[in-house]
């Protein structure tokens, strides 16, 4: 015969929160995407710009008391080659299990001219993500630029982890060809790395110049995403960020015992000898807050035999003394 008492709670014993089941975490599930869709013409013009930071603590505190007890998911990361069929124009589709059907994915790429030190392909332009029917795709920025067969990326996707976030350009002041980032990582921290990509998000925007991260102290005690060139950057465009602090994170800053024509070596442990390898670069303006070094070139990795190399994709322009870049090991 089946007990039909209710099942006695122990009042003094810790019941853990199912943060799913509150009304407020069934309210941003249900409109928060339409609240963000909607603010710049409803709520900017009371309430100022919209800020990519409030998403962040909105679902942070809706799953505030849920279930701890499983691990941070890590960082998955593979190499995508461009294909003939997976060329598509100026974009290579990207078929994987943690991307496909999933718009909401978060991931970083890096072009990798010779995946194995084997072969080795040239992709002079900008690049960013964007997803399209179903998937995930690596794009030429301008898009009259296809995609060469055999171009190849490292590809990292940390969608889920903390480390994440994204960031929606908001040109600063009269400066239009920087964007600040509001992290509180980030904010007041010159030694901070961190990894960007950008995102093609609500049919915005090709950025035709190479970008770079910088702080700027002078003011804002922030970082920024910056266009090189000094060109307006849009209103609009989204970047990926990947907040960084493991063992394999580390600035590699280009110098004379290092430069070797259009690419400045790296030696790390987990990358010598290794063909295999992949690994995330950024182009870091300022470590530290230090000295100031354009390299307006757009950037790949290349393994020359016994080391991988950071090299400008045009051949005819050398790595300037002093070039710095974010470097990330997976």
């Amino acid at each position: 015969m089946l007990n039909m008492c209710p099942t006695a709670i122990d009042f003094d014993v810790y019941q853990p929160r199912n943060p799913k089941s509150s009304a407020y975490y069934r309210c941003v599930e249900d409109h928060f995407e339409t609240f963000e869709q909607v603010y710049e013409d409803r709520f900017e013009r009371r309430y100022g710009f919209f800020r990519p930071c409030v998403g962040q603590v909105m679902l942070s505190l809706a799953a505030c008391g849920g279930d701890d007890s499983t691990s941070e998911p890590t960082a998955t990361a593979f190499l995508h080659t461009a294909a003939a069929d997976n060329i598509v124009a100026h974009w290579t589709v990207i078929s994987h299990p943690e991307l496909d059907g999933n718009p909401d994915a978060i991931l970083l790429v890096t072009q990798n001219w010779n995946p194995g030190g084997i072969g080795g392909t040239y992709n002079n332009h900008g690049i960013g993500v964007w997803y399209t029917d179903d998937h995930w795709a690596i794009f030429n920025q301008g898009g009259g630029n296809p995609i060469a067969v055999g171009a190849a990326f490292n590809v990292r996707v940390i969608t889920g982890l903390s480390s994440a976030a994204t960031h929606l350009t908001v040109p600063t002041g009269i400066l239009f060809h920087y964007t600040l980032i509001e992290h509180p990582d980030l904010d007041g921290n010159p030694d901070a790395l961190f990894l960007t990509t950008q995102s093609w998000k609500n049919n915005c925007c090709h950025i035709t110049d190479p970008v770079i991260v910088g702080y700027e102290a002078t003011i804002a005690n922030a970082w920024a995403i910056v266009n090189q060139n000094l060109e307006q950057l849009p209103a609009g465009a989204t970047f990926n960020l990947q907040i960084l602090s493991g063992e394999n994170d580390f600035v590699h800053t280009a110098d004379a015992g290092n430069i070797s024509f259009n690419s400045t070596v790296i030696s790390h442990p987990e990358l010598d000898g290794n063909p295999d390898a992949t690994f995330q670069v950024t182009q870091n303006w300022n470590p530290g807050g230090g000295p100031e070094v354009f390299n307006p070139n757009f950037i790949g990795v290349w393994y020359d035999g016994n080391n991988w190399a950071i090299f400008n994709q045009d051949t005819i322009v050398d790595i300037p003394d002093g070039a710095s870049f974010n470097v990330s090991v997976d």
